[in-house]
């Protein structure tokens, strides 16, 4: 009477083992996918000239940039101590809400990015600048203008010092004042429009003109200028770029003085982040741990299934490789986005997998249905046939 029960418990092994399989394989087909899409190490740029009119429009990835450091454009020279500046732009975004911090316009830099950043976070606009002291200390200053970036709404900014602040005008009438200065002598990064350094935080618009003054300008300069360069584009300290070519890979200056902006046909990585920390407690920051959490756990508990019913490796052993081998593979994926444009390499990421692994994991020891949907009924057909009489 036992051996046609040994029988249809051999046989329920064998369909466990090859379901657990084809399961465990379609998970890692998913996470790949995910992971490491789109696989595009060259992708066109995102940043393409506007046909029949001036400015350039920026989509997901679009970049243009400068050889120079952002400080240079204006006047190189090494050396100087801080001096007035002003930034002057004039563009419309495709987006009214942008989900996360997209740059519009920025300074790239190595060890702190950016120095310097005008962003788009729903429909603020976003001025920040970062500072490093002596004693290596980060300090930054931060300020908003709400509610004013809408898809298609014209906007003509003007960031200009003063004495011992910042003042943002835009169309000719002052937003906000920050009680800092902007220092044009630290922005040593390259000039960025439309993404970071590593074509991700990618913003969605069209820039008309950009201008970048090594000086300031009073309320009556700025209300009197309608468009972008006629603040003092004449002058020496002036770069202005009206980004009137509508073809090739380069963007001029208006008066020949200045080095030219890039306008790539394929996306550049300016820098790639390799397994940085980025926890961000932001509604896009918390969509990303919740994903990567639950996106592994079905991953951890089919790994340790496979392990214990096919492998009869016991709790211990099983839980352990589940978590090691969760955290090869994001590693494997997140080092891999490093060279993807548009994709951040994250350790946040690797501990968020490694986090739902052993969620997975635990969830499958400790309930019941849950093994049995995943193997259960061979918990006592196969491990228990292999137990010793």
């Amino acid at each position: 009477m036992n051996a046609p029960v040994a029988d249809a418990n051999t046989i329920a092994t064998a369909r466990q083992r090859k379901l657990l399989g084809v399961a465990l394989l379609a998970m890692l087909g998913i996470i790949l996918y995910a992971g490491v899409r789109p696989l595009q190490f060259h992708p066109p740029n995102g940043a393409r000239w506007i046909a029949g009119a001036d400015g350039i429009r920026f989509e997901e990835r679009g970049i243009v940039y400068s050889d120079q450091a952002f400080r240079d454009l204006v006047q190189p020279a090494a050396d100087r101590q801080e001096a007035p500046f002003t930034i002057e732009l004039e563009f419309e975004s495709s987006k009214s809400a942008a989900s996360d911090m997209a740059h519009i316009l920025s300074d790239d830099e190595d060890d702190i990015s950016p120095r310097f950043l005008i962003s788009q976070w729903g429909s603020y606009l976003i001025l920040k600048a970062l500072y490093r002291s002596p004693d290596g200390k980060r300090f930054s200053f931060e300020s908003a203008v709400p509610r004013l970036l809408r898809a298609g709404r014209p906007v003509h900014l003007v960031i200009t010092t003063a004495p011992g602040e910042t003042i943002l005008y835009v169309d000719g009438r002052p937003a906000a004042g920050v009680k800092a200065m902007l220092d044009l002598p630290r922005y040593t990064g390259r000039l960025l429009l439309g993404s970071a350094g590593t074509a991700s935080r990618s913003w969605l618009g069209i820039v008309r003109a950009l201008a970048i003054y090594e000086r300031s300008f009073s309320a009556a300069d700025v209300a009197a200028a309608q468009t972008a360069c006629q603040l003092g584009a004449a002058a020496e300290e002036a770069a202005c770029y009206q980004f009137r070519e509508r073809i090739g890979t380069e963007a001029h200056e208006a008066a020949g003085r200045r080095p030219a902006l890039h306008v790539p046909a394929t996306v550049v990585m300016l820098r790639r982040n390799y397994l940085a920390w980025d926890l961000r407690f932001t509604r896009n920051g918390v969509l990303d741990v919740a994903v990567n959490v639950t996106g592994f756990v079905p991953f951890g508990a089919l790994v340790t299934a496979y392990l214990v019913l096919v492998g009869g490796w016991s709790r211990g052993k099983a839980l352990a490789a589940s978590i090691a081998i969760a955290a090869l593979l994001s590693c494997g994926i997140e080092l891999t986005q490093a060279f993807i444009p548009g994709r951040d390499s994250s350790s946040t990421d690797v501990a968020m997998n490694v986090l739902g692994a052993g969620v997975g994991a635990a969830v499958w020891f400790n309930s019941r249905r849950i093994r049995w949907l995943v193997g259960g009924a061979g918990e006592e057909a196969g491990i228990e046939q292999r137990k010793p009489s």
